[in-house]
């Protein structure tokens, strides 16, 4: 066992870039993002246009007054076969005229023809034709949340999990440590078995510890080869460095900043996300 640590003593700066690297890669944040940009840029599209966007505007006092039909449209929503109709319509209130949508499946008016009309009196240009909807899709669209919350969800723990890693390499116990157990879990990642990994070490006081991992990579298996371990003092936690995301690096006993390639690598997705979520606001149907 190689005795001298491969670290200075804690507590030992980590570099931004490093943090950033650590924090938001992984594979809960990477598959988080994913889902997130998907189900996101999904969720945008059906519910901004669905009833679930609309329906706060009309919890309010409502009045009716008569309107009438301008022209008909129709849309690329379909339901049981039938396609979605935009229903544009104008209608006064007080002397001033206004002009709103509807969406309808079946009995379809048409222009010129007269509809009652339901406003919100506090905001008279808030508007549907009695019996319609006010926008293309249901408010149950809005179960295509589901997706993005999920997303989000794995990258929060991701987050958490980074911060973790963050706080140990700050504050944890610096050694080289041999392999000494290795345990099968149920979990599998690109076909390959998971393991609960056992290192056995001397920290710089000369107090012996254990700290374990989990890793479905086969090299990791040598008992022969030393690794190196980090182990929370306080809390016990541990990591072998070799398996945090992007591999950190060491120079002269302290962590080195992330490469720009590096940091972009974590960066790409989140941008992803947002640039898909922000497209999907101009697609209408």
């Amino acid at each position: 066992m190689i005795e001298k640590p491969p670290l200075s003593p804690a507590p030992r700066a980590v570099p931004a870039s490093l943090a950033w690297r650590i924090t938001l890669g992984g594979l809960l944040p990477l598959i988080g993002w994913c889902t997130l940009a998907f189900g996101g840029f999904m969720a945008t599209i059906f519910v901004s246009q669905s009833e679930l966007a609309t329906w706060f505007r009309f919890s309010t006092e409502l009045a009716v007054t008569q309107g009438e039909v301008v022209s008909t449209a129709g849309t690329n929503m379909h339901s049981n076969g039938q396609e979605a109709q935009r229903v544009t319509f104008v209608y006064e209130v007080q002397g001033q005229s206004y002009q709103s949508e509807s969406y309808c499946f079946t009995h379809v008016p048409q222009e010129g023809d007269a509809v009652e009309i339901e406003y919100a009196l506090a905001d008279p240009a808030t508007a549907r034709i009695q019996g319609m909807r006010t926008a293309a899709f249901p408010a149950i669209i809005g179960l295509v949340l589901i997706f993005p919350g999920i997303g989000l969800l794995l990258v929060l723990l991701g987050v958490l999990r980074g911060r973790g890693r963050i706080a140990l390499m700050r504050e944890g116990t610096s050694a080289w440590g041999l392999l000494t157990d290795r345990t099968p879990t149920n979990t599998r990642i690109n076909n390959a078995t998971v393991f609960e990994l056992e290192f056995s070490f001397v920290d710089e006081q000369g107090q012996k510890g254990v700290a374990t991992d989990r890793s479905h990579r086969s090299e990791y298996f040598d008992a022969d080869t030393p690794r190196h371990v980090l182990q929370h003092p306080d809390t016990g936690k541990s990591c072998i460095v070799e398996l945090l995301p992007g591999k950190p690096q060491i120079h002269n006993l302290q962590w080195q900043a992330a490469s720009a390639g590096q940091l972009a690598r974590v960066l790409i997705l989140p941008v992803v996300a947002a640039v898909l979520i922000w497209a999907a606001r101009l697609i209408q149907f």
